[in-house]
């Protein structure tokens, strides 16, 4: 009876380290499935801006769609580690174009993904600068007392070289409560994004797992884009696909055509109908007699303009933006004659200054404005009034604020 008792207590014994060892399986297993869905949440959860800076978070929450859309969570988290969308940056630019995003394995950002978009489609790049890096490591894991920026635009996009975005972010780095040997210090980067052009773009991040086959040499699709970036993508192509036009911008951009005492100017008109002539022809803009003002040459052809305004114009200092004479120009000859002739978002007006160069492109779908003469003479003595307000003791004016005056 004694032998029995004892093996059936054997038996229970077993039964009991039986069921501890599935348990602690079961716990092991619940836990690895608890951690890889962490993981998982933390790739695909909704961004929430997380940086010390103003990004682009439009851009980011967009971008995150399409990565997300195509992107095999599983080989990007073995071949490159997570992507944590909150701490994107995207460096000064707010026009849905760029953005780097962190990379983290092991609690160390190790790399960052760039994203640049083009027209309709989005590029993701793999950037791997130590400088950068280092900096979203600094920003994401340190104790940040202070920071602040610098976001310089060097050229315009109507310039004679393409234009660079460059951001200087500084980042103070103070001390844990539970460090005793640390010495704050402040570090910066620089991050330069290039505004159009060509150029050997970096390797491609690959979200598939296909070794940079599908559709990442040719971009993803981006979702609705920003109506008023394509103006500027139009604007950008002239330079590339309209010579003339480069030319004509070369020869008025120059600090001797500022100091003339008179504006210079170029018309540009549709080809001639019933002629093998199909490019933009240019004709030069005369300025009209007693004035600095330069008008459009006789004709319905006339699509756009480019013209100059002086440094100085009568002893004093010309407004270095369009004038009311050059909006009503262009709303009621330019657009209306593209309207006619061409397509009425070919229509176009250019200002060349000393203080920075400005073009209205047209995008809307009518002609007709109804600007007569009193409508010029009642924004003349309103523009008047404004310029007046923002002027300095000498005369002049500055140029943010002249940029003000004409948004309004």
């Amino acid at each position: 009876m004694l032998m029995k008792k004892k093996q059936y207590f054997t038996r229970l014994f077993l039964v009991i380290v039986t069921l501890l060892i599935m348990s602690s399986c079961v716990r092991d297993d619940l836990a690895a499935e608890s951690q890889l869905q962490k993981d998982s949440k933390n790739m695909s959860a909704k961004f929430a801006s997380r940086s010390f800076w103003k990004e682009d978070n439009v851009y980011i929450n967009k971008l995150q769609q399409v990565f997300l859309k195509v992107a095999n969570q599983e080989h990007v988290r073995t071949r490159y580690g997570e992507l944590n969308w909150d701490y994107s940056m995207t460096f000064g630019n707010f026009n849905e174009t760029y953005a780097l995003v962190p990379i983290i394995k092991d609690n160390k950002v190790v790399l960052l993904m760039e994203a640049v978009r083009t027209g309709h489609k989005v590029f993701f790049y793999e950037k791997d600068n130590k400088d950068l890096i280092k900096f979203f490591n600094l920003a994401l894991y340190s104790n940040v007392t202070k920071y602040d920026e610098v976001i310089e635009t060097k050229a315009g996009v109507l310039s004679k070289t393409p234009a660079f975005v460059c951001t200087t972010r500084w980042l103070t780095i103070g001390c844990f409560d539970n460090e005793t040997d640390c010495v704050p210090y402040t570090t910066s980067v620089t991050n330069c994004e290039y505004q159009g052009g060509t150029g050997i773009p970096p390797k491609t991040f690959d979200p598939i797992g296909m070794d940079g086959g599908g559709d990442g040499n040719n971009g993803y699709e981006y979702p609705e884009i920003p109506e008023l970036i394509e103006p500027c993508v139009k604007l950008r192509s002239k330079f590339t696909t309209d010579l003339k036009f480069k030319s004509k911008v070369s020869a008025i951009d120059k600090q001797e055509v500022f100091a003339y005492d008179h504006e210079m100017g170029f018309a540009a008109a549709y080809p001639p109908p019933n002629t093998t002539i199909t490019e933009t022809q240019y004709q030069p803009m005369e300025n009209s007699l007693d004035t600095h003002n330069v008008t459009l040459p006789d004709g319905d052809q006339y699509f756009g303009f480019i013209h100059s305004h002086n440094n100085l114009s009568q002893g004093g200092h010309p407004v270095k933006i369009f004038s009311p004479a050059d909006l009503a120009t262009f709303l009621t000859s330019c657009v209306a004659n593209a309207d006619a002739h061409g397509s009425i978002d070919d229509a176009y007006a250019m200002v060349i200054t000393s203080g920075g160069n400005y073009v209205l492109q047209f995008t809307g779908a009518s002609s007709g404005f109804g600007v007569g003469p009193n409508t010029i003479k009642f924004w003349k003595a309103w523009y008047g009034r404004e310029v007046k307000a923002i002027q300095n003791d000498d005369g002049t004016c500055d140029q943010g604020e002249v940029e003000k005056v004409f948004l309004k």
